[in-house]
């Protein structure tokens, strides 16, 4: 299913029917009629703005408090299925379009809006959330304020200088819930694509201070994949060259695309004890003929003195971010950042 899909005829209906069940005003058939509109051709964005627009206008004898609230209270109530989480992003949205003005109304998207309209007043609320009970709270305080948060308006003044944030994570490094521990880390990674090395300065405070491996491992999974050095030693791996591959087998030479490319290699260590970064990448054929090499992980982590077999599989199912085309594709296996093996393989349709 397309992400865009999550807006369809009966979440649409799910949300005329739960809002006028809190505001019997609400100009129910209108919302509909006006969200039919072209609605096929209409991008995720697009559908989402379109919704918003739609709800302001159908909810115009309300002011912009009483709008809120009848949204919220909706919100709550909304049916529940695998994909209503993601649909919901919709009032950010509408926050983002209308809510500029208030400032203790607040959600990842919509309060980029209000860094963007006055930055310093919007760092002190960003401050204030890190320090929550709530962890709800705590997590939209990391969010929020993520340079390159994904299908969010990007932060350009983060980008060039995240101390700002920083800041901001400080006071949520230690933090025991899982749900704002990845938060964290995803804004660090947001951070190492545009500054590497305060990233990596960063964390090597934060190791000796103490905070979990998960937040620092997660954290530079792009530099991981980069084979960054600095990186590498920060998750204890010493690049010590005591490992070899042998064997490196593809089952099929050439596949169809949905299908599976298997797979299959040895690994030989030399060392006890002796922490491994495994992984293979995909190099997929783009529409100009050109390659582009994707990571994926396989294990990092302490392997004793011996051989290891690996049987992996990668489908080649298109998704919503990613196309196949046909042609020579190549896989390649790759230990501690190092490529060590490469083969060629074939996609048709």
């Amino acid at each position: 299913m397309l992400l865009k899909e999550v807006y369809n005829k009966k979440f649409l209906n799910d949300l005329s029917s739960t809002i006028s069940s809190f505001e019997s005003r609400f100009l129910n058939k209108k919302f509909l009629e006006i969200i039919e509109n072209s609605w096929e051709e209409k991008s995720l964005k697009q559908r989402m703005r379109e919704i918003s627009l739609a709800l302001n206008e159908c909810l115009n004898f309300l002011n912009y408090q009483e709008k809120i609230d009848v949204l919220k209270r909706s919100c709550l109530k909304l049916p529940k299925d695998k994909n209503s989480g993601l649909a919901l992003i919709i009032f950010p949205d509408f926050i983002e379009n209308f809510g500029l003005q208030d400032f203790d109304f607040s959600s990842e998207f919509a309060v980029r809006k209000f860094l963007k309209l006055d930055e310093k007043k919007a760092l002190k609320f960003f401050l204030k959330w890190a320090k929550s009970e709530n962890y709800h709270v705590r997590r939209l305080a990391s969010e929020g304020c993520r340079p390159r948060l994904p299908w969010g308006e990007a932060l350009v003044s983060f980008k060039k200088n995240p101390q700002e944030i920083i800041k901001i994570l400080e006071l949520l490094k230690f933090d025991s819930k899982k749900y704002v521990q990845k938060s964290v880390a995803n804004n660090l990674n947001d951070i190492s694509k545009d500054n590497e090395e305060i990233l990596i300065e960063l964390l090597k405070k934060w190791k000796k201070e103490g905070v979990n491996d998960f937040i620092i491992k997660h954290s530079l999974r792009t530099l991981l994949k980069k084979a960054n050095k600095k990186a590498l030693q920060l998750i204890d791996i010493k690049g010590s060259k005591q490992e070899k591959l042998v064997n490196f087998i593809l089952t099929n030479e050439e596949i169809k695309i949905a299908q599976n490319l298997d797979f299959s290699f040895k690994l030989e260590n030399l060392e006890n004890n002796n922490k491994i970064r495994l992984e293979y990448a995909v190099y997929f054929l783009k529409k100009d003929g050109t390659h582009g090499k994707k990571n994926f992980q396989i294990a990092t982590k302490n392997f004793q003195k011996g051989v290891f077999e690996f049987y992996k599989k990668h489908s080649f199912k298109d998704l919503s971010t990613r196309k196949h085309n046909a042609g020579k594709h190549f896989i390649s296996l790759v230990v501690n950042g190092v490529e060590l093996a490469k083969q060629e393989f074939y996609l048709s349709k």
